[in-house]
C-alpha cells in the first residue's frame, strides 16, 4: 500500500532529477538556474516579511494577553503560591546592592523638618516607661566614672576661701564691737537719765545704734546736751561738799 509520504518523497526525487537534467541543457540550463535563484530570493523576502508581520502581531497579542492576565489574576497571591522568596533572597548579594546606594543623595532629598513635624513627640514620650528606663541605669557605675575629687578641687580652686573667711571674720568682729558700743552707750544713757531725774535735769534721748560699717546715724552723731554719767557723779560729789550744781548747758 502506497502512503502519502512515500508518494511525496517519490515526486520530490523525480522533480529533483528533472531539474538536474534540465540545468545541464546548454540553452535552458542557465535560464532555469537564474529563474530558480530569483524564485528562492523572492521566497526568502516573502518569508522575512511574513516573519516580521507575525512578530508584530504576536507583540500586540502578548501585550493584550498580559493586560488581561493582570486584570483577571491576583499576581500577589500567584507569587505567594509559586515563588520562593527565601530562595531568591539567599541568591541576592545585599552588600553589593547596598554599596551602590548613595545614602547622601537620598538624605539630601528628604525634608527632615517636614518629617519631624509629622511626629507627635508628646505621644511618643507618653508611651515611654521612664521608670523602667531609670531602673536599668546603674547609678553606682555612673558615679564611679565621675572624678569627684578632681571636681571638688576645681570648685575649691575657683573659690577664694581666704577672702570669704576674712570678710566673714571682719563682719562678725565689727558687729560684735558695734553691739558692745551700743549696749555701753545705752547703759550710760540709762544711768544718766536716772541721776538726771534725781537732780531735776532733762532726760537725754536714746542713742542710735551704729551701722555695720562703723558709721553713726545722724541722730546719734548730734552733740548730746544732756548730762552724762561723769557730770552727774561730779555734781553729786559737789553737792555733798556744799558746792552749787554744775550747769552743763552753759
Amino acid at each position: 500500500m502506497v502512503t502519502g509520504g512515500t508518494l511525496g518523497s517519490g515526486l520530490a526525487r523525480r522533480a529533483g532529477s528533472a531539474y538536474s537534467f534540465a540545468s545541464r541543457i546548454p540553452v535552458v540550463g542557465p535560464v532555469l538556474t537564474r529563474t530558480t535563484a530569483e524564485a528562492i530570493a523572492l521566497g526568502e523576502q516573502a518569508l522575512a516579511g511574513a516573519l516580521e508581520l507575525t512578530r508584530a502581531a504576536l507583540k500586540v497579542i502578548i501585550r493584550e494577553v498580559i493586560e488581561a492576565l493582570v486584570v483577571e489574576v491576583d499576581l500577589t497571591e500567584l507569587v505567594k503560591r509559586h515563588v520562593d522568596i527565601n530562595e531568591i533572597a539567599t541568591v541576592i548579594d545585599l552588600d553589593t546592592i547596598a554599596a551602590r546606594i548613595d545614602i547622601d543623595a537620598i538624605l539630601n532629598r528628604v525634608d527632615l523638618d517636614a518629617v519631624i513635624e509629622t511626629v507627635d513627640l508628646n505621644r511618643a514620650v507618653s508611651g515611654v516607661d521612664l521608670d523602667a528606663i531609670a531602673a536599668k541605669i546603674d547609678i553606682e557605675a555612673v558615679i564611679g566614672r565621675v572624678d569627684l575629687i578632681g571636681l571638688a578641687n576645681e570648685i575649691i580652686d575657683g573659690v577664694d576661701l581666704q577672702a570669704i573667711v576674712r570678710e566673714s571674720t571682719t563682719t562678725l568682729t565689727t558687729g560684735v564691737l558695734d553691739d558692745v558700743r551700743t549696749q555701753g552707750a545705752r547703759a550710760d544713757d540709762v544711768v544718766a537719765g536716772v541721776f538726771g531725774r534725781l537732780l531735776g535735769r532733762s532726760v537725754p534721748p536714746p542713742r542710735g545704734r551704729p551701722g555695720l560699717n562703723g558709721t553713726v546715724p545722724a541722730a546719734a552723731a548730734a552733740p548730746n546736751t544732756a548730762t552724762s554719767v561723769t557730770e552727774v557723779v561730779v555734781d553729786v560729789h559737789r553737792r555733798d561738799r556744799g558746792h552749787t550744781p554744775l550747769d552743763t548747758h552753759e
